[in-house]
């Protein structure tokens, strides 16, 4: 989900429920040899959500994104469209390439 500003969302679309409210098409399940009721019993468990702070203020903010309830793994990293790692409202002056 690229530029998620409610990490709380990303979690709650991330799990079934009733822990979450992701949907899902029955005959996904089925294709990796699971039942629905197995595959529903399961999954939330084995799901990790993970989120990529790009911008500058994310990265500034990643304690406090680390503290979302349901999220997994919170990683700085950049933003995929700048080599420099500058996000898309980052005014910070970049050299040429």
């Amino acid at each position: 989900m690229p530029r998620m500003s409610n990490l709380n969302h990303a979690v709650r679309w991330s799990r079934y429920a009733p822990d979450g409210a992701r949907g899902m098409g029955v005959a996904r399940a089925h294709r990796y040899g699971f039942g629905v009721t197995e595959y529903l019993a399961s999954a939330n468990d084995q799901t990790v959500v993970v989120v990529q702070a790009e911008s500058a203020e994310a990265v500034r903010n990643i304690d406090s994104i680390a503290r979302v309830p349901g999220l997994d793994a919170p990683r700085a990293g950049r933003h995929r469209g700048d080599p420099h790692g500058a996000d898309a409202s980052d005014a910070t002056p970049r050299p040429a390439i």
